[in-house]
């Protein structure tokens, strides 16, 4: 976009830590695979999906980006784009927040809202850089919200209702239905590999 006032892209170095941690539950798999029996092929399937996974995150690092317009704000990701009338965008909350409820790093989010207090878009610093945050703030010249110290779920809704999905605002489901689906999946590739 030839008019840009600031282009912005996801943080490689947030994704190269997300990506460490991901051959945990690799390995978690590799071992299901092993007791059922799978040797190899498991292995060459868990290598394939595995392979898959990256090459989707480096496609979206290489296409992703923000990119503020003297109009409009644009989200670009990996399948199209959504943008904003920079009209819709009435002022910035930064709020410190626990990744959830079993994971206690914390990660800034920042929540671009309208002027009736709903959410136009999230951003965490969990894939943006905190000095893009801050530039995107700064360009778009809206006032921003911020949080003194960590904010809970529960303190966040009750600031901000109807910002954060129900499934956010309730971890602990969400967090067994997961795991539910992750090891029924799991079951259903064994028996089909079997």
């Amino acid at each position: 976009m030839p008019d840009a006032l600031l282009v912005i892209r996801p943080s490689v170095a947030q994704y190269k830590k997300m990506l460490k941690t991901t051959p945990i539950f690799l390995i978690l798999i590799g071992v299901f695979a092993a007791m059922r029996g799978l040797g190899l092929l498991g292995l060459a399937l868990l290598v394939v999906v595995y392979a898959a996974a990256i090459g989707l995150v480096l496609l979206y690092i290489h296409r992703a980006r923000l990119v503020v317009t003297p109009d409009e704000l644009v989200r670009i990701g990996l399948l199209g784009q959504r943008g904003w009338p920079r009209t819709e965008i009435a002022t910035a909350v930064a709020a410190p927040m626990r990744a959830s409820w079993v994971d206690s790093r914390e990660f800034v989010n920042l929540f671009l809202l309208d002027g009736s207090g709903r959410k136009n878009l999230r951003l965490r610093t969990t894939h943006w850089a905190d000095a893009d945050l801050d530039r995107l703030v700064d360009v778009l010249g809206v006032p921003i919200d911020r949080a003194d110290g960590v904010v809970s779920v529960k303190e966040f809704h009750a600031r901000h209702p109807g910002v954060l999905p129900f499934i956010e605002r309730r971890q602990g489901l969400t967090m067994l239905l997961a795991f539910a689906g992750m090891f029924g999946l799991a079951f259903v590739i064994a028996a089909v590999l079997d």
